[in-house]
């Protein structure tokens, strides 16, 4: 299944186009949408990953009670970073459980793809902190970068695990055949939320 991710608010629009996309991202810390747009989106008849990423725009607070109402709201998925606080993390797993959500932990690294065992050990601590889904995002700079994210593939519980950048992109592509439960693509080609990201219209 392709998750469609939104940086902009232009939702009902793109789903009026392509009314076979079953989910989508939103891309809240992106995103300027106040508590009644917030609903009718996860109003929509398609499952939402509600994502909200620190960067600088708002305090951890505002951050955690806009997921939290996202969660109310019905979001089917929630995706917090493995970094955050461990009550942050908490707080919003009790949460989810109690309206069915499901909680994605989520690493990324920028940089670049850590070796294999690192990988594993980062994905079996997300697993332990009860993510339902753990996601692990690299960036790739060469071959073994690529197959070191297949490997991932190898555990025994649900994981997305993607490359970013140019080299990236097969993973992207290959991610469910290889046993994620979804990949991403972008609603605007032009506003990748990610490096490599490929924009849902025109290529899938």
């Amino acid at each position: 299944m392709i998750c469609v991710t939104f940086s902009k608010p232009a939702v009902k629009q793109f789903l009026l186009r392509h009314p076979e996309v079953k989910m989508i991202e939103l891309r809240l810390d992106l995103m300027d949408v106040d508590e009644a747009q917030l609903h009718r989106f996860l109003s929509l008849p398609v499952d939402v990953v509600a994502t909200c990423r620190p960067n600088g725009r708002m305090t951890e607070e505002e951050r955690f009670l806009l997921l939290q109402q996202c969660i109310s709201f019905g979001a089917r998925y929630v995706d917090v970073e493995m970094e955050s606080e461990a009550e942050f993390i908490s707080t919003l797993r009790e949460d989810a459980t109690k309206y069915h959500c499901k909680l994605i932990l989520s690493y990324h690294n920028f940089e670049k793809t850590p070796e294999l065992s690192e990988l594993e050990e980062i994905a079996d601590r997300c697993h332990a902190a009860q993510a339902d889904i753990v996601k692990i995002a690299c960036m790739v700079n060469d071959g073994r970068d690529v197959l070191n994210i297949r490997s991932l593939y190898s555990v025994d519980y649900p994981i997305i695990a993607l490359g970013m950048g140019e080299q990236g992109v097969i993973t992207r592509i290959k991610a469910c055949e290889w046993g994620a439960p979804f990949t991403f693509a972008a609603a605007d080609p032009d506003a990748a939320t990610a490096p490599g990201q490929m924009g849902y219209e025109g290529v899938w």
